[in-house]
């Protein structure tokens, strides 16, 4: 009796670390499996909480360029807008001449959700007497097309990227 009884508390403990284990294993994998959006994490105080359906303020994008490239492509990002809850996005073309207009046909099927800016017409920068005359009568034209801004112009030490000479007049 006494011969069987080691060999008796191994077989025990062995089958109960193997019961152990296969619960601890599942767990782990839980774990490493958890992806952001499955996290729901639950509060262990009972403290109020407040859902927010929608902002309590018009929700305006302010920076954002020609992404889309055609009619198709507009009509999605205007539907995805709507369903997110932002009123506006500022499109900032840097456009001027043909380039602005083509802009305005393409986004003037949703006049209250797209704005766009204009860029400033560079024509003759480097010579013309006159260019600033001409840039400014472009800007007007585009603001008769309904430009609201002009916008994005930079120099990053590679001289103005965002605005091109234009000359559409």
């Amino acid at each position: 009796m006494l011969k069987k009884t080691p060999l008796l508390i191994l077989l025990i403990f062995f089958s109960c670390n193997r019961e152990q284990s296969q619960p601890q294993q599942q767990l782990t994998q839980q774990i490493t499996e958890l992806k952001l959006n499955q996290y729901r994490p639950r509060s262990i105080y009972n403290i109020p909480k407040t859902n927010v359906d929608k902002p309590a303020f018009p929700v305006m994008d302010m920076h954002s360029h020609n992404y889309a490239g055609n009619a198709g492509e507009v009509a999605t990002w205007a539907g995805t807008m709507e369903k997110l809850g932002i009123e506006r996005t500022v499109i900032l073309t840097g456009q001027t001449g043909a380039g602005f207009d083509s802009l305005v046909v393409k986004y003037g099927v949703y006049p209250d959700k797209f704005e766009l800016w204009c860029g400033i017409d560079f024509t003759g920068y480097d010579g013309d007497d006159d260019w600033t005359e001409n840039a400014i009568r472009e800007i007007e034209r585009c603001h008769s097309m309904g430009a609201r801004g002009i916008g994005e112009m930079s120099d990053k030490g590679l001289g103005i990227l965002n605005s091109k000479p234009t000359r559409a007049y």
